[in-house]
């Protein structure tokens, strides 16, 4: 159990089931990192290649300064410069979020958290999951992973989960849960009124 968990966790509380990543799922993450690396190293060679060429047809052209030459060099370092800070930055986000996220069913709710940089808590009664469904996405067949979905009764849209081992028994878990605590909601409710109708002779 997560240190997350444990501080989160009421008297009396315990975790029934939590999500697994998959390390083919989180591995995938780092080949997309390799790949956009890889990208845009020969974009950088590219650049550097037309940079050249550019600066080459503007130093044969009279009439123009120093500055109006340099806008090529200008360019390419404001264009690729944001490129690789924007696609460092959402690249890492993306493989940081895996490992910040987590989900667990306890005998009374649904606890977890999704992010990094702008996490995401979720806190929700059992009583107030509307619906948990299983989605795997072509590469989660093959490497046997899929993305859960859970929308509570007080909330627009789903919070998806992504490349979690263990989805249809955390689906199969959360489900049973819900069954569970319905019972239970309807024999309280009859118990009560059974109660109000022996109060009433």
């Amino acid at each position: 159990m997560s240190n997350y968990f444990e501080n989160n966790l009421n008297e009396g509380e315990r975790i029934e089931i939590e999500i697994k990543h998959n390390r083919l799922f989180i591995a995938q993450e780092f080949i997309k990192f390799v790949i956009w690396l890889a990208v845009a190293i020969t974009l950088h060679i590219l650049g550097n290649l037309l940079v050249d060429w550019l600066c080459g047809l503007m130093s044969d052209v009279s009439g123009l300064d120093g500055l109006a030459k340099a806008i090529p060099i200008v360019l390419y370092v404001v264009v690729w410069g944001g490129f690789a800070f924007l696609g460092i930055i959402l690249r890492v986000a993306s493989i940081m979020s895996v490992y910040g996220t987590k989900l667990a069913i306890t005998n009374r709710r649904i606890i977890g958290k999704s992010g990094v940089f702008s996490s995401y808590s979720l806190d929700y009664p059992i009583e107030k999951i509307d619906s948990v469904s299983v989605n795997t996405p072509f590469f989660g067949k093959i490497f046997h992973y899929a993305d859960i979905e859970i929308k509570s009764t007080n909330a627009e849209t789903a919070i998806t989960f992504e490349g979690v081992t263990n989805a249809n028994e955390f689906r199969n878990a959360l489900t049973a849960a819900i069954a569970k605590n319905a019972d239970e909601a309807r024999k309280a409710q009859a118990n009560e009124i059974a109660n109000a109708m022996k109060g009433a002779h």
